[in-house]
């Protein structure tokens, strides 16, 4: 089995010199890298199951061919295109964030399910940005701001909610966590390495 330093360095490359995870299973099969293991290589759907199906050897070979093969190109006017989508969606993400409100009848809110309410257009606006025609580290960075932008949104309209609540007059929490960059980096990167 491939080592973990092997299977880290591979689903590197593997974001870096293709497009689509479908990409990296032809380059195993193409280049007989896997030989009687095609077929779990093929009906693998992420990069730690093709991974765990090479050998030592065979992980040798693949990081060989991968850091041969030639970096894709991509149109960065068609990821501009994208972006200029993806910011339309925060803005209304944000109006609606700022419209929440406490329930007339009560004066608690439910902000799991007014966040979870968000998902829909925060899975639209990833997949515009989750697209193999644009770089990753583009996908990454801005996956990251649009990812900090909402989180952040989220957290100032419940704090201010709470603050009102309890009648505590124009005050800020402390902020957010940084989760929002591993969220950013597993979601660009599963383009290439069908990481969910």
């Amino acid at each position: 089995m491939a080592s973990d330093s092997q299977s880290k360095y591979i689903a590197d490359l593997a974001v870096i010199k293709t497009k689509e995870f479908k990409e990296v299973k032809e380059l195993l099969i193409a280049n007989a890298i896997v030989g009687v293991d095609a077929e779990v290589v093929k009906s693998a759907q992420t990069i730690a199951e093709v991974t765990h199906a090479l050998t030592d050897l065979q992980a040798s070979k693949f990081i060989d061919v991968l850091n041969a093969t030639k970096e894709p190109t991509r149109a960065t006017s068609y990821s501009k295109k994208r972006i200029e989508k993806v910011t339309a969606i925060l803005e209304s993400i944000k109006k609606e964030i700022d419209g929440w409100d406490f329930p007339a009848a009560d004066v608690s809110a439910d902000y799991g399910k007014l966040a979870r309410s968000l998902k829909p257009k925060v899975m639209s606006a990833i997949a515009l940005l989750n697209n193999p025609e644009i770089a990753p580290d583009t996908r990454q960075l801005n996956q990251e701001i649009f990812l900090r932008q909402v989180a952040t949104a989220i957290y100032e309209k419940t704090y201010e909610m709470n603050a009102f609540d309890m009648e505590i007059p124009h005050t800020k929490g402390a902020g957010i966590d940084d989760r929002y960059y591993g969220m950013a980096k597993v979601a660009s990167n599963s383009v290439s390495t069908g990481a969910a």
